[in-house]
């Protein structure tokens, strides 16, 4: 039988001796009960760390993604993805909440350790999530500006489907 869905979410944090650790456990304790109430439609769940690269450095002006300049997540963050892939849209709405808890229960336990960062990688996100948002107020205030001059009809705020949207 193919797999014919895919949906996943993404949150941001620092790196310290222990958290990748106890965020692998924790997604390990967890995913198994999710596996099971949704077993008939065979469900795979994967669990990526990935490092963040470098912000353009330009000048002292934040890039747009909300990294100041002397920000160095290539160092110290990771973004992760987890991901739930599975058989059929039965399952989809059950899922979807599954991985919506998963990302709290996460973003929880950074926040309890001390190296939650609101980043959120775009590609990554998921629709409960707002990753333009993560980028900062003043940031997003700039994009906004940029695609109001160079979209003023707004044709990929709304004709375009899917994605994030600006305005």
């Amino acid at each position: 039988m193919t797999i014919d869905s895919t949906i996943w979410a993404t949150t941001s944090f620092h790196v310290n001796p222990t958290i990748v650790h106890k965020v692998h456990a924790l997604w390990k304790s967890l995913v198994p009960d999710i596996s099971e109430t949704y077993a008939y439609a065979n469900p795979s769940a994967e669990l990526t760390f990935q490092a963040l690269p470098a912000p353009p450095r330009k000048g002292d002006a934040p890039n747009s993604l909300g990294f100041a300049p002397d920000d160095t997540p290539e160092k110290d963050m990771v973004f992760l993805q987890i991901v739930f892939t599975f058989d059929g849209a039965e399952a989809t709405e059950g899922l979807e909440k599954g991985l919506k808890d998963l990302i709290e229960v996460v973003e929880e336990l950074t926040q309890d350790e001390g190296v939650y960062h609101p980043y959120k990688y775009l590609n990554f996100a998921a629709w409960f999530q707002d990753p333009l948002r993560s980028y900062g107020k003043e940031q997003k205030k700039k994009l906004k500006e940029v695609a109001r001059k160079y979209d003023p009809k707004g044709v990929f705020q709304k004709q375009v489907s899917g994605g994030f949207k600006l305005l």
